[in-house]
């Protein structure tokens, strides 16, 4: 009896697996050839987790060439799930939820497709306010691949252009480069601007000095600084740093990289999602007092104690930090690598 309800399950359970990958692998494929979601370009003015003050950036910032009225298309089969229209902020904003479960955000619109546009009217209308923010069911708007359901805009704020953002079902920015890296050509590896160490106590010191020490990289790919550097106490490494892309003059914020300690990875992270409620940990990301001081924005490359971003691999707290405590005495060397969403790859040693 025992060895027929085994003999039971194991048949059963290849047929749950043949059912498995019937229904639910084809829904994954699907959602990894999502459309493009506008006419107006494939280029961007801004990428995923760059630098803004007190939180990351989101999205994709899609180029619109200063113009409106760009169409812009359902990427997968749906339904609008909220419609908002603010003097500030998104503007006018579409949520367009996803048979797959993510949900994507249309921002900066300049108005919405007709029946879209007539029914937030009426609401206007009838409450005597612009503002609106309106969650709907599935049944009142239903949308197919590439249907037009609005329309590029500058509503909010910024100069004209299509905010593009696509989060997963716990509702997190996911980097949409996921699905588009193949649509946007890319052959240029990131620029290394300048480095610098800074003391991270007051026992640290650089060259028996307790001030941050940087040197100009010239926007170099790859880069030596054959200078010795005197280090004792904890030091942090941060790195300026720029990528390109093919067709546009903007500069973007880096994918991945890796700080090594001699041939010890001591460092590692990667921009693939992060959450709304630990958006303001980016002023531990980068190093948010140069900013301040009118340095531009510089990568801190170790991991705070307070930092609980999802960005690190196996990097534990204050992982990064040269520790000359920690570290036989005598001359070390140190290695970082930059890549892009592409592969391009730059590197920064100190030997």
């Amino acid at each position: 009896m025992h060895k027929n309800r085994f003999l039971f399950h194991h048949r059963y359970r290849r047929i749950f697996y043949l059912i498995f990958f019937i229904l639910v692998i084809p829904q994954f494929a699907a959602s990894q050839n999502y459309l493009w979601p506008t006419n107006a370009s494939k280029l961007l003015s801004s990428n995923f987790c760059e630098f803004r003050p007190r939180h990351y950036h989101a999205a994709l910032d899609i180029k619109t060439w200063n113009r409106t009225g760009y169409r812009i298309f359902a990427i997968e089969d749906g339904y609008i799930m909220r419609v908002r229209t603010s003097a500030f902020g998104y503007g006018k904003a579409l949520y367009l939820k996803l048979n797959d479960g993510n949900t994507v955000v249309y921002a900066h619109l300049s108005h919405f497709s007709p029946e879209i546009d007539d029914y937030v009217k009426n609401r206007q209308l009838s409450s005597q306010q612009y503002y609106q923010d309106i969650h709907l069911t599935p049944e009142k708007f239903p949308v197919k691949r590439g249907q037009v359901i609005g329309y590029t805009g500058r509503s909010g704020i910024g100069v004209p252009h299509l905010h593009f953002e696509i989060r997963n079902r716990r509702n997190e920015p996911i980097n949409p480069m996921k699905f588009y890296h193949q649509q946007i050509k890319d052959t240029y590896a990131p620029q290394l601007h300048e480095v610098a160490f800074i003391p991270i106590d007051y026992q640290s010191l650089i060259n028996l000095r307790t001030d941050t020490v940087s040197y100009n990289l010239g926007r170099a790919t790859d880069a030596v600084l054959k200078d010795t550097l005197l280090f004792s106490g904890k030091v942090g490494l941060l790195l300026k740093s720029y990528d390109l892309a093919d067709g546009a003059r903007n500069l973007y914020s880096f994918y991945k990289g890796r700080l090594w300690i001699d041939d010890s990875l001591a460092y590692s992270i990667q921009y693939d999602r992060f959450s709304y409620g630990q958006t303001d940990r980016i002023e531990l990301d980068k190093n948010f007092s140069l900013w301040r001081r009118g340095e531009g924005i510089y990568h801190n490359f170790f991991k705070h104690p307070l930092n609980n971003l999802p960005f690190f691999d196996n990097t534990g707290f204050w992982g990064g930090i040269i520790d000359c405590d920690q570290l036989p005495q005598g001359i070390h060397q140190l290695k970082i690598e930059l890549q892009d969403y592409h592969g391009n790859t730059a590197t920064f040693g100190l030997f």
